[in-house]
């Protein structure tokens, strides 16, 4: 074989060579940022919902805080499920709601509502609950507003009225409630203030 040949096929190989390790170390840089990255990211990750009647985008993050807007437009659906009503339409919404109860509150909560199904059987009621303000504090929502109550069409009953609803987040994702309860309106969030010294 022809020394030259030689030569020019050996540096031929030296110049795959190097061009192929230059490679591969541009691609093990690559993988150690893409590591750090992911390494970086673990546990924040953010997913975003959107669900008809929300009035823009939903998120929580990884250790599935959801954000305040969600936890304000969900109280809000479930104070006008539970609160706007008419006979015919009770079952249905007590259903809707409990779709999303706590099972660990379930039957407390089942029995609550059944019970008020038997005053409004009775009393043939409907009301309207109009929302008017609305806070968020540590994931629990204090809804503000004007509870209308009806026998037939003939109004019995105008008042403010307040409701705090506490939330919590089941293994699934998806979000549960724990408590529906009326409050205070002046304190719907049940905020007890720091005595003063």
């Amino acid at each position: 074989m022809n020394k030259n040949v030689y030569d020019s096929r050996l540096q031929n190989a030296n110049r795959i060579v190097r061009t192929a390790m230059l490679v591969c170390g541009f691609l093990a840089i690559g993988n150690v940022v893409l590591c750090g990255v992911v390494w970086k990211t673990l546990g924040t990750q953010r997913e975003v919902l959107l669900i008809p009647d929300i009035k823009g985008p939903i998120s929580f993050d990884g250790g599935g805080r959801y954000n305040e807007e969600y936890l304000s437009q969900m109280a809000t659906w479930f104070a006008q499920l539970t609160l706007t009503y008419h006979p015919s339409s009770y079952d249905y919404q007590v259903n809707e709601l409990l779709k999303y109860a706590d099972p660990s509150v379930y039957g407390s909560l089942k029995a609550q509502l059944l019970a008020d199904k038997e005053t409004l059987d009775r009393r043939k009621y409907s009301s309207v609950f109009y929302p008017d303000g609305v806070e968020v504090q540590n994931g629990v929502v204090g809804i503000r507003g004007r509870l209308q109550t009806f026998v037939g069409s003939k109004q019995i009953d105008d008042r403010p009225a307040a409701w705090r609803v506490r939330f919590t987040r089941l293994s699934t994702g998806r979000i549960a409630v724990r408590e529906l309860k009326e409050t205070d309106y002046d304190n719907p969030l049940g905020i007890v203030a720091a005595a003063s010294r």
